[in-house]
């Protein structure tokens, strides 16, 4: 529909543009409007409204028909009955929209855990209430039947089954007469003329002034009773939306006014919390074509939801297997060595950003230029901590700080050409320039920067250079300390 308004708004643009060129002018070229290049979102990203028909109240009871129970059905209830059946048929038939109709309402109602035992309260209250009021009882029936009064209320009973709720509200505004508060009796009335307003009383079964009452509650009640509002207040209605993730609630009122009846419709958007749209014509025999038009028109006036793209599940576990390269800023060699290895780290994502990791590392050494080193070596380092993380999709940088353990193999190192030629056990061999860290454990921090970048679902590069400062043990072992590492590999989230 949209498309289709913009297309002809966009011809009619063109035709009043070249209305007044002259003949022969060269037509100018319109440039395409901006709103044709825009595509309409794709069925999928569009979200049903969830639409709900509440009920189509016939107003127009008579004093004469209230005290009749034989009395036939209404003009106005005939024309409920046509104006229920024609929006069940025309939300049906209409594009993205979940409808809802008054037996699927129902249904939804009595499935709710708040309903039965609602029900089963008002219902015990009510008669308790209805004890108290023939044991002539008053004050204590009205506090029993509010409660229950407030229980249906709250189940919304009057949308499931209103005579229930009518008969507590008849017997409320009737406990009120007899406790001598005319004033709230014609409250508790025009309630029930609200709820249930073809109620009907058999003659003669109350006394005199209890049905002038009920009498002159009805007629207050169609000439200004809140008809448009179906439970009582818009607080309600809105409730009613929230309780059951509502977009639109529809509800009518057909009403007797000099003579003719009259269909009011009325559509409340719980996102708006207001009143989108009221209708009012004529119940006669278009009444068909005059609600299909309150439709179309409150659908094409109401937004339609987007679909939100649902993200993609957070990888839980991320593993990386590297080779490995290290230096020793510390050390009592006179030059620097390279040591080479393989590491592997694994880590556990908490949350978005949060981490935990270990990481271990295995390094062989190369001998000096001056092989101060008297031999290679083996290490092995283990690192543990928590870890952050950015939150991008292709290139995420993170940082590792941790506690470091690492154990050293035969370390041996001595500057003294005599240990290099002789051995560290002859006499000529200097311990004073001896190092000799056979199995020392080293403990300090670790901190690791890097990125990984990813090249494929879930697959990355991993690239980290890390630095670590030991501080134990207190023994003068220190003279191995600070290296510097590089890491490089491919890894795997899943």
């Amino acid at each position: 529909m949209r498309s289709l308004l913009v297309v002809v708004a966009g011809v009619l643009t063109w035709s009043s543009a070249h209305a007044a060129e002259p003949p022969g002018k060269p037509v100018p070229s319109v440039p395409q409007t901006k709103l044709l290049d825009t595509p309409d979102p794709a069925d999928a990203e569009k979200v049903a409204r969830r639409v709900v028909l509440l009920p189509v109240r016939a107003f127009d009871g008579t004093v004469q028909d209230l005290f009749r129970m034989d009395a036939a059905r209404s003009a106005g209830s005939v024309a409920a009955t046509r104006v229920d059946t024609a929006l069940s048929k025309a939300l049906k038939e209409a594009l993205y929209v979940d409808g809802l109709t008054r037996d699927v309402l129902r249904d939804k109602l009595r499935l709710r855990k708040e309903f039965p035992i609602g029900t089963l309260a008002a219902l015990s209250l009510y008669r308790v209430g209805l004890e108290h009021y023939l044991a002539l009882q008053t004050d204590r029936a009205i506090g029993n039947l509010k409660n229950a009064e407030r229980f249906y209320d709250d189940v919304y009973e009057t949308l499931v089954d209103p005579a229930a709720l009518g008969d507590v509200l008849l017997i409320l505004g009737v406990s009120h007469i007899e406790q001598g508060e005319p004033e709230l009796a014609h409250l508790a009335f025009k309630r029930l003329f609200l709820h249930q307003p073809q109620r009907h009383v058999k003659k003669g079964f109350f006394p005199e002034r209890i049905e002038q009452a009920l009498a002159a509650a009805l007629v207050d009640f169609n000439a200004s009773g809140p008809k448009d509002q179906p439970l009582g207040s818009p607080d309600r209605l809105e409730q009613l939306g929230a309780d059951l993730g509502l977009d639109v609630m529809i509800h009518g009122a057909v009403t007797a006014e000099a003579g003719r009846l009259d269909v009011r419709l009325y559509a409340w958007d719980r996102q708006k919390q207001t009143q989108v749209m009221t209708e009012r014509f004529a119940a006669d025999a278009h009444i068909e074509e005059r609600v299909d038009r309150f439709i179309s028109r409150l659908l094409c006036c109401t937004t339609l939801a987007m679909r939100t793209p649902e993200p993609p599940p957070m990888p839980r576990f991320r593993l990386d297997t590297d080779i490995a390269g290290s230096i020793y800023g510390r050390h009592p060699a006179r030059r620097l060595w390279t040591n080479l290895g393989f590491g592997m780290t694994f880590a556990h994502v908490v949350r978005p950003g949060f981490e935990l990791f270990a990481s271990t590392q295995l390094y062989t050494s190369v001998l000096d230029p001056y092989r101060d080193l008297l031999r290679s070596f083996n290490s092995v380092r283990f690192v543990i901590g928590p870890g952050f993380h950015t939150l991008g999709e292709t290139v995420r940088f993170f940082a590792h700080p941790g506690l470091d353990l690492h154990l050293l193999g035969r370390f041996v190192a001595s500057t003294d050409p005599n240990c290099k030629l002789f051995g560290t056990s002859h006499p000529q061999c200097s311990g004073g320039s001896l190092t000799d860290l056979d199995g020392a454990l080293l403990i300090g921090v670790n901190l690791t920067l890097g990125t990984h970048i990813s090249i494929g679902r879930s697959f990355f590069v991993a690239i980290k250079p890390s630095i670590s400062a030991y501080f134990l043990p207190l023994d003068g072992k220190d003279k191995l300390n600070f290296p510097l590492s590089f890491e490089t590999g491919l890894g795997y989230v899943f």
